[in-house]
Protein backbone atom coordinates (compact mmCIF):
# COMPACT_ATOMS: atom_id res chain seq x y z
CA UNK A 1 0.00 0.00 0.00
CA UNK A 2 2.71 2.19 0.47
CA UNK A 3 4.34 1.44 -2.54
CA UNK A 4 1.29 2.51 -4.30
CA UNK A 5 1.07 5.49 -2.41
CA UNK A 6 4.52 6.66 -3.29
CA UNK A 7 3.89 6.10 -6.83
CA UNK A 8 1.02 7.98 -6.89
CA UNK A 9 2.85 10.68 -5.14
CA UNK A 10 5.53 10.58 -7.74
CA UNK A 11 3.63 10.47 -10.60
CA UNK A 12 1.90 13.68 -9.40
CA UNK A 13 4.70 15.62 -9.04
CA UNK A 14 5.91 15.06 -12.59
CA UNK A 15 2.61 15.50 -14.01
CA UNK A 16 2.38 18.82 -12.27
CA UNK A 17 6.07 20.09 -13.10
CA UNK A 18 6.13 18.30 -16.66
CA UNK A 19 4.09 20.96 -18.84
CA UNK A 20 5.19 24.14 -17.95
CA UNK A 21 4.86 27.11 -20.15
CA UNK A 22 8.03 29.65 -20.47
CA UNK A 23 5.75 32.77 -19.68
CA UNK A 24 8.50 35.43 -20.63
CA UNK A 25 8.86 33.74 -24.23
CA UNK A 26 4.71 34.17 -24.92
CA UNK A 27 4.56 37.44 -23.90
CA UNK A 28 7.77 38.36 -26.23
CA UNK A 29 6.59 36.40 -28.61
CA UNK A 30 2.97 38.44 -28.57
CA UNK A 31 4.28 42.06 -28.74
CA UNK A 32 2.74 44.30 -30.84
CA UNK A 33 5.67 46.14 -32.47
CA UNK A 34 3.98 49.32 -32.89
CA UNK A 35 1.13 51.04 -30.43
CA UNK A 36 -2.08 52.14 -31.40
CA UNK A 37 -3.15 55.18 -29.94
CA UNK A 38 -6.05 56.20 -31.86
CA UNK A 39 -8.50 54.79 -34.46
CA UNK A 40 -6.47 56.83 -37.19
CA UNK A 41 -3.18 54.97 -35.83
CA UNK A 42 -5.13 51.49 -37.10
CA UNK A 43 -4.03 49.56 -40.26
CA UNK A 44 -7.41 47.66 -41.50
CA UNK A 45 -7.18 45.68 -44.69
CA UNK A 46 -9.55 47.65 -47.62
CA UNK A 47 -11.25 44.71 -48.14
CA UNK A 48 -12.76 44.48 -43.99
CA UNK A 49 -16.53 44.74 -44.13
CA UNK A 50 -17.86 47.56 -40.98
CA UNK A 51 -21.15 46.93 -41.81
CA UNK A 52 -23.00 45.15 -38.67
CA UNK A 53 -26.51 44.75 -40.72
CA UNK A 54 -27.72 43.71 -44.00
CA UNK A 55 -30.84 44.34 -45.49
CA UNK A 56 -33.17 41.01 -46.08
CA UNK A 57 -36.41 40.90 -49.40
CA UNK A 58 -38.91 38.77 -47.52
CA UNK A 59 -41.38 37.49 -49.79
CA UNK A 60 -43.91 35.30 -48.51
CA UNK A 61 -46.88 33.79 -50.35
CA UNK A 62 -50.22 31.28 -49.48
CA UNK A 63 -51.01 33.62 -46.67
CA UNK A 64 -54.97 32.32 -46.86
CA UNK A 65 -56.24 34.37 -43.70
CA UNK A 66 -56.05 37.62 -42.56
CA UNK A 67 -53.69 37.98 -39.39
CA UNK A 68 -50.66 39.42 -37.85
CA UNK A 69 -47.58 37.57 -38.98
CA UNK A 70 -44.41 38.54 -36.62
CA UNK A 71 -40.58 38.22 -38.37
CA UNK A 72 -38.01 38.16 -35.80
CA UNK A 73 -34.82 36.85 -33.96
CA UNK A 74 -34.17 33.56 -33.11
CA UNK A 75 -33.62 35.17 -29.50
CA UNK A 76 -37.46 36.65 -30.21
CA UNK A 77 -36.23 40.13 -30.81
CA UNK A 78 -39.00 41.38 -33.07
CA UNK A 79 -37.92 42.82 -36.62
CA UNK A 80 -41.10 43.80 -37.78
CA UNK A 81 -45.08 42.89 -37.10
CA UNK A 82 -47.66 43.44 -39.76
CA UNK A 83 -51.29 42.65 -40.60
CA UNK A 84 -51.38 40.51 -43.68
CA UNK A 85 -54.86 39.81 -46.11
CA UNK A 86 -55.48 36.94 -47.34
CA UNK A 87 -55.21 36.29 -50.74
CA UNK A 88 -52.00 38.87 -50.88
CA UNK A 89 -48.28 38.66 -51.34
CA UNK A 90 -46.56 39.73 -48.31
CA UNK A 91 -42.89 41.25 -49.28
CA UNK A 92 -41.34 43.84 -47.24
CA UNK A 93 -37.43 44.72 -46.58
CA UNK A 94 -35.79 43.92 -43.21
CA UNK A 95 -32.32 44.91 -41.44
CA UNK A 96 -31.10 42.71 -39.44
CA UNK A 97 -27.47 41.80 -38.32
CA UNK A 98 -24.89 40.17 -40.70
CA UNK A 99 -24.39 37.32 -38.60
CA UNK A 100 -27.74 36.61 -38.45
CA UNK A 101 -27.90 33.01 -41.16
CA UNK A 102 -31.93 32.58 -40.21
CA UNK A 103 -35.15 34.44 -39.04
CA UNK A 104 -38.20 33.07 -37.07
CA UNK A 105 -41.21 33.61 -38.79
CA UNK A 106 -45.21 33.10 -36.86
CA UNK A 107 -48.19 33.32 -38.88
CA UNK A 108 -51.15 32.07 -37.49
CA UNK A 109 -49.72 31.19 -34.35
CA UNK A 110 -47.38 28.80 -35.37
CA UNK A 111 -43.56 29.64 -35.55
CA UNK A 112 -41.38 28.46 -38.07
CA UNK A 113 -37.24 28.86 -38.55
CA UNK A 114 -36.36 30.29 -42.02
CA UNK A 115 -32.66 30.27 -43.38
CA UNK A 116 -31.85 33.07 -44.78
CA UNK A 117 -30.15 32.98 -48.63
CA UNK A 118 -27.08 33.52 -50.04
CA UNK A 119 -28.81 36.59 -52.12
CA UNK A 120 -29.91 37.87 -48.86
CA UNK A 121 -33.20 36.90 -49.70
CA UNK A 122 -36.08 35.21 -47.95
CA UNK A 123 -39.40 33.37 -50.35
CA UNK A 124 -41.41 31.00 -48.55
CA UNK A 125 -44.72 29.74 -49.39
CA UNK A 126 -47.44 28.94 -46.32
CA UNK A 127 -49.15 26.80 -47.94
Amino acid sequence: MKKLSLILVVAAIFSLTACQKDWDQISEDNQITEEVASMSDMIVSSEFNWKTTKDINVNFTGLDKDDVILIKSLDGDIYQKALVKSGINYSTKITIPTYADEISVTYKGSPINIPIADNNEITHNFI
